[in-house]
């Protein structure tokens, strides 16, 4: 996510003084360059760590595909930084909708904007111990995604996943107008719950 920051520049930890030779750096291709589905990454490392990871890759799996090291090599070489600056300003744009949009969802909050990616993780523990129209109970942030995906058709993954138990991970890779729907089902959800 390091080319998907908005307001903080992204630093490198191989970048701070002295810390090259102690820094692993694993990155890939599928969130700033749109390549999810090609399964294409990269270690940067001091080269003995790196030849070491080599062996023990090669022993794990083959290669990524030819096609998928195209696909990786023209990202690198051909995509021009004005469409990273374009593409950073069109997320920033739908991390603004989204937040927006959530600041009217009754009891789902959210107190950290985005400062990169394209996730926004509201808390939505105000809700537990409610009950949807059809009547099943939320009593997790799993319970509440599924319970969403069921009446509403719209998916979502439950923070804890990721370490954050009462929070639901919503993606504004999407849309604005998708974004603005899927966000209006959210506040019709929960102003049906009882």
């Amino acid at each position: 996510y390091e080319r998907l920051t908005y307001d903080t520049p992204h630093v490198a930890f191989a970048s701070i003084e002295n810390m090259w030779d102690r820094t692993l750096t694993v990155n890939g291709f599928s969130k700033a360059f749109a390549m999810t589905g090609y399964r294409l990454g990269y270690l940067a490392a001091p080269s003995h760590i790196a030849k070491s990871a080599a062996k023990l890759q090669g022993q794990i799996t083959s290669c990524a595909s030819s096609i998928s090291q195209a696909a990786g090599l023209a990202a690198l070489t051909q995509v021009p930084p004005s469409w990273m600056q374009a593409t950073v300003q069109a997320m920033r744009e739908k991390r603004d909708i989204c937040m927006q949009a959530l600041a009217d969802v009754p009891g789902v909050t959210c107190t950290v904007t985005p400062e990169g990616a394209f996730y926004v993780m509201p808390s939505v523990e105000s809700h537990f111990g409610k009950r949807t129209p059809s009547g099943l109970q939320i009593d997790s942030s799993e319970s509440f995604c599924t319970a969403f995906l069921e009446e509403c058709d719209v998916a979502l993954v439950p923070g804890d996943d990721f370490e954050a138990p009462g929070t639901i991970r919503i993606s504004y890779a999407a849309s604005r107008q998708t974004i603005r729907e899927a966000i209006s089902r959210l506040k019709t959800f929960v102003n049906g719950l009882t």
